[in-house]
């Protein structure tokens, strides 16, 4: 061969900081719609915060007296009163947990109504342990790692749920927010009247039973403020104290609070009553003792249906860290971003006042182009009485703008400018959403929903045309595909709340409004399907309609048993006929994909669950073997005669087993006594118009067969003038236990004549099969061609599996200075190589076509070869340098899906020397061969081909042949 043989969403806020708080939100009437799981969620059964920091809950089972270990007993953080389970801080000095609380002591709430002074009896408070038909929100949970049944992590936890105090019902919304590195964590309370009535003087207390710190039973409690970022202590016993220090040793807690008018209390141990009842302007400032303690949370009046909301934090660190925790707690409570709403060239900022030790003298707002990062244009708003807005001018339609707050204290020359909030953002210009969209329909699998979004909801602000557009969402999770004015509710939906969200756009920009949630949308599913005797992938679940299932080829029907919802009044078929009261049906299974669709019905809407199962066609499996010498006339009783057939038994012979149906075979030619050609058939059938080999007097000849097995086990070889026969079998295929093909584009693996050096007499070339060239890494064994070129002299090649024994079998032979091809089916062996024995010195070219492997898309059939093309019959050769397209999907046995054939390519009467390659058509020629050839001589070789475009192979010649293409197996999808 010739050196020419071829030629071819939860993301943190932006305030976040190393020891940032993460932020969620609650929706309290309708259930959770952005992404949140409620308590009744599948699992994890419970989330976990545990940052390596701070965690609550998982109190091990020791009494931590010395230090407490990861939890033993992982749980849920979040308490029945919607509020964090026992505190604990991890001390990277003891590189172990301590616990802040005594025993499992969870943080404590109490609420008072209608009673003046600044603490009650406990006949008029309510110390509150859960909170009515509670729901969680975890959209903002950020896990990191498995807890036992659920997870660990951090981010937000929000509870929301309600209680009666003194015959007022309260909605409460606790939102607890850990950081990822943070030490401290952040609590946001929300109280609502829900009653008909107001509420007068109603206070909150929020603190523990019973306090503990590190290993010490005896913290002592300072109550003091946060000033400039640090801790001061109170002077006096009556003096407001919005924070409580808490220090035992090495570890100490921080207790504090932004809501005005929050104090602190101290008293003793060990109820939280006790807290409670303790005025605080009479609590001692500092107390070293076992005891409880709270915060003062004053309220006020609450109107009916009005609410009011408390900020509070509780951090933990070493003593030594505390003043950077403190630092930090005391950024967490600088102003929250400005609102802003876009304007015509302008915009307008509103926001609410911080809380603040000291008094706010004036507010700056600053803004600058998004994204940059140059001078900020700062405007005093002059304003410190609600309500805050400032109206900003003179900006650009179409420019969105970072937009920051800040508060600012005491005034010139002593004035103090305070943290920035963190960024909002607006694009002025852009359309303004005046009244939401809203959606028509009941949110009902089948039903169509409509987005209801007149032009009359906006105010287009620059007056360009606007284009409306829409993303449909369930639980807050974009609907893909589902962007049009109207939506049909598929079962995908079940158990979800629909919302719409439009937009409007012009040439500004875009703005965005979001509809109510609907009503969840209502079961209407199967509780129960089966399919005795198959297994449904995935397992079965009311929510998923679509499943698959395989059996085995001797499976020829099934019984299906599904079952409707308990109580539901509803109709159930399987293909299309009702099923009785105790639902089953008998199912025929043809060979291939059998669908069995099972419908349940109900008030006119339907909903199909389809099983496809697989019932494989009794198609042979391919089992390679390391190479096998059937028979070598050469031994045996002498050569075959002229026009004579040799019948040689392949089924229970040579370790092919007795069931086998067709097999991978070498058959070569010596000693030939004149020109001729072989025909290798299954026994017992007619001889076809074929052949495998073509020979010349003298002449040794190999070639590759997959030959189906015919009468009696036996293959029958026909020769034309006489010659010895020598056959070879390296894999059988057989019904059941197997491997499948996988067909690639031909592609090189190696070529020794690249690095000049050949394989010496008598050497092994390891060849790295498995994961290259197209096959994947678990291929068993691989269709190859091999080359070999510029010989040294006579000799022959074997190829076997890498780590066995080189096997007395030949897959070609030659003479010096000749290229000679042959097809193999390799057993690939050890570290995934095929091993290539040389008798005698010469360059090696291995290309592959394919391979066997446990997952392969298609089985193998074989059959009695058929001619396909001969253009002798038209006397018109393939023209060198050009490519013959080939049909062979549907023709001559190969059925129409086939996606490989086993073909017997020849070269005949080729004007100079060249090469062939077979290829799929519809891609590029491959750098690949499979036959080489000098003027005059006819080739043939074994090819097992992908298909290509339109069922068809292509026939690349270098120089011009005639060429004869016969087949006798193809390989089928299954």
């Amino acid at each position: 061969m010739s050196r020419s043989v071829a030629t071819t969403r939860s993301t943190a806020p932006r305030w976040f900081t190393a020891a940032a708080i993460c932020v969620a939100a609650v929706v309290v009437d309708a259930g959770p719609i952005d992404g949140g799981r409620t308590a009744s969620a599948d699992p994890p059964a419970f989330q976990m915060f545990d940052n390596g920091r701070m965690r609550f809950g998982g109190n091990p089972t020791d009494d931590c007296y010395s230090g407490c270990v990861s939890p033993t007993t992982p749980e849920a953080s979040l308490s029945a009163l919607g509020l964090l389970k026992q505190p604990f801080y991890y001390s990277t000095t003891a590189n172990q947990w301590f616990k802040l609380t005594f025993d499992v002591y969870p943080l404590n709430l109490a609420i008072g109504t209608g009673t003046g002074g600044p603490n009650w009896s406990g006949a008029t408070v309510s110390n509150v342990t859960s909170l009515a038909g509670m729901t969680i929100d975890t959209s903002g949970f950020v896990s990191t790692g498995a807890a036992g049944l659920g997870e660990k992590g951090h981010g937000v936890l929000q509870a929301t749920g309600t209680t009666t105090v003194n015959g007022t019902q309260f909605e409460i919304t606790n939102r607890s927010e850990l950081g990822a590195t943070a030490s401290f964590v952040k609590i946001t309370t929300t109280i609502r009247n829900i009653s008909g009535s107001p509420s007068s003087n109603t206070t909150m207390w929020v603190g523990t039973q019973d306090d503990y710190v590190g290993s010490s039973d005896q913290p002592t409690k300072t109550k003091g403020n946060i000033v400039n970022g640090a801790f001061v202590p109170t002077a006096n016993n009556a003096d407001v104290a919005g924070a409580l220090l808490i220090e035992s040793g090495p570890e100490g807690v921080l207790f504090y609070s932004t809501t005005p008018g929050a104090n602190a209390s101290i008293a003793s141990c060990c109820s939280f009553a006790n807290a409670f009842n303790t005025s605080p302007t009479a609590s001692l400032r500092v107390r070293t003792n076992d005891g409880a303690y709270a915060m003062n949370l004053p309220v006020a009046d609450l109107a009916a249906g009005a609410s009011t909301t408390i900020t509070w934090f509780y951090a933990a660190g070493a003593t030594a860290d505390l003043p950077t925790v403190i630092s930090q707690v005391a950024a967490a409570a600088r102003p929250d971003p400005p609102m802003v709403s876009p304007g015509n060239q302008g915009a307008t900022v509103s926001w609410t006042a911080p809380a603040s030790t000291d008094p706010i003298t004036d507010y700056i707002v600053r803004y600058r182009t998004n994204g940059s990062v140059g001078a900020w244009t700062e405007v005093r708003s002059g304003n410190t009485s609600a309500p805050l807005t400032l109206g900003l001018t003179g900006l650009t339609n179409g420019t969105e703008y970072e937009i920051q707050l800040a508060a600012v204290t005491g005034t010139s020359p002593s004035e103090v400018v305070g943290t920035y909030s963190s960024s909002a953002t607006v694009t002025p210009g852009i359309p303004v959403n005046t009244a939401l969209p809203t959606v028509s329909g009941t949110a009902r699998v089948g039903n169509t929903l409509t987005a209801i979004d007149p032009d009359t909801n906006w105010n287009n602000l620059d007056g360009t045309p606007m284009t409306a557009s829409y993303q449909w969402q369930a639980d807050g999770v974009d609907i893909p595909g589902a962007t049009s004015s109207t939506f049909r509710v598929t079962p995908a939906q079940v158990g979800a709340h629909i919302r719409v969200i439009a937009t409007r756009t012009n040439t500004s920009g875009a703005a965005h409004a979001t509809s109510a949630a609907t009503a969840i949308v209502p079961d209407l599913y199967l509780s129960a399907l089966s399919v005795t005797g198959a297994t449904l992938s995935p397992a079965f679940s009311p929510v998923q309609t679509s499943y698959t299932s395989s059996v085995d080829t001797t499976v020829s029907a099934l019984t299906v048993t599904p079952s409707a919802p308990t109580g539901a009044a509803v109709t159930v078929t399987v293909n299309g006929v009702a099923v009785t009261a105790a639902p089953t049906a008998d199912v025929t299974l043809a060979y291939g994909d059998n669908t069995i669709v099972v419908t349940v019905t109900r008030d006119g809407v339907s909903i199909p669950y389809t099983v496809v199962v697989n019932r494989p066609s009794p198609l042979p499996a391919f089992n390679t073997m390391t190479p096998t010498r059937l028979t070598d006339t050469r031994t045996i009783a002498g050569p075959l005669g002229t026009g004579t057939v040799m019948e040689v038994t392949v089924a229970g012979a040579g370790g092919v087993p007795s069931d086998a149906t067709s097999a991978v075979l070498n058959v070569t030619v010596t000693g030939t006594q004149g020109s001729g050609f072989v025909t290798v058939y299954p026994c017992g059938e007619q001889r076809p118009w074929a052949s495998n080999l073509n020979f010349a007097a003298g002449q040794t000849i190999a070639n590759a067969v997959v030959s189906k097995i015919g009468l009696d086990g036996k293959v029958c070889i026909y020769s034309t003038a006489g010659a010895e026969v020598v056959v070879d079998v390296s894999g059988f295929f057989r019904v059941g236990a197997g491997d499948k093909y996988l067909p690639v584009t031909p592609a090189r693996l190696v070529d020794t004549r690249e690095a000049g050096v050949p394989v010496a007499d008598g050497q092994v070339l390891e060849v790295v099969v498995a994961g290259r060239g197209g096959l994947p890494s678990d291929s068993t064994a691989a269709a190859l061609n091999v080359t070999v070129a510029e010989t040294t002299g006579p000799g022959f090649v074997t190829v076997f599996p890498c780590g066995g024994d080189r096997p007395l079998a030949s897959n070609l032979n030659y003479v010096a200075g000749q290229t000679v091809s042959n097809a193999a089916v390799a057993k690939i062996g050890v570290d995934g190589k095929v091993c290539i024995y040389v008798k005698t010195a010469a360059h090696v070219v291995v290309d592959v076509n394919g391979a066997y492997t446990p997952t392969g898309p298609a089985l193998q059939q074989s059959f009695s070869p058929a001619r396909l093309i001969d253009t002798r019959e038209t006397e018109a050769p393939v023209a060198g340098g050009q490519v013959l397209e080939l049909v062979v999907a549907g023709r001559s046995g190969v059925p129409s899906n086939a996606i490989a054939a086993v073909l017997n390519v020849t070269i005949v009467g080729p004007s100079g020397a060249g090469f062939a390659t077979v290829f799929p058509c519809g891609v590029d020629r491959p750098w690949a061969s499979n036959l080489n050839y000098v003027a005059g001589v006819t080739v043939p070789n074994a090819v097992i081909a992908k298909i290509g475009d339109g069922g068809k192979v292509c026939v690349f010649l270098q120089t011009r042949a005639h060429l004869v293409v016969d087949v006798s197996g193809a390989m089928t999808p299954l």
